[in-house]
């Protein structure tokens, strides 16, 4: 009995120190989701949207073909920039527009700077596919296409996080609106 006695405050102590730390860290934890909150939010929803463009185009080239892989390529940014077009304005910028007009510009805008990084990514699809021919190479489960697809859309979620945040759903300093 005298042992368990004497270890029992170190035990309670070690307890008060864990959660101590605990809670050091989930307040650590919250202050880094607290301060990066849009740039998490834009990551996870940006995972979301490379799923979505990466099964469009996997389902779109089975079913038109490789011989259609522009179209296909095409069809794909179009799901994939509506369905980001939605999650960035209502969960990631919190955008509010008070007419239809603004609306329409907003999109249009979002659309814009989304056809300058697809451009960048089509381009070097042709380049990949076209002149390199990567298509002809097989790792794991995929070829060379889907990885250049993959390497692609790496370069156009960065440069699109920065046309959406300085260019389609920047606030006016002051009032917190676009």
């Amino acid at each position: 009995m005298y042992v368990i006695m004497s270890f029992y405050p170190a035990a309670v102590l070690q307890r008060t120190v864990n959660i101590n730390m605990n809670q050091k860290s989930n307040g650590k934890i919250a202050a880094f989701i607290e301060k990066y909150k849009e740039q998490l939010s834009y990551l996870f929803f940006g995972v979301l949207t490379t799923v979505v463009n990466y099964l469009s185009f996997a389902l779109l080239r089975i079913l038109m073909g490789d011989g259609l892989i522009h179209l296909v390529n095409i069809l794909t940014f179009i799901i994939a920039t509506l369905f980001a077009y939605v999650t960035n304005k209502l969960f990631v910028f919190k955008s509010k527009t008070e007419s239809i007009g603004s609306l329409i510009k907003e999109l249009i805008s979002f659309f814009g700077s989304r056809i300058s990084s697809y451009a960048i990514e089509a381009l070097g699809l042709i380049l990949c596919v076209d002149v390199l021919n990567v298509g002809r190479y097989h790792i794991w489960f995929t070829d060379g296409t889907m990885i250049a697809k993959i390497v692609l859309s790496f370069v156009a979620v960065i440069i699109n996080y920065f046309f959406s945040k300085l260019f389609v759903f920047r606030k006016n300093k002051g009032d917190g609106s676009k």
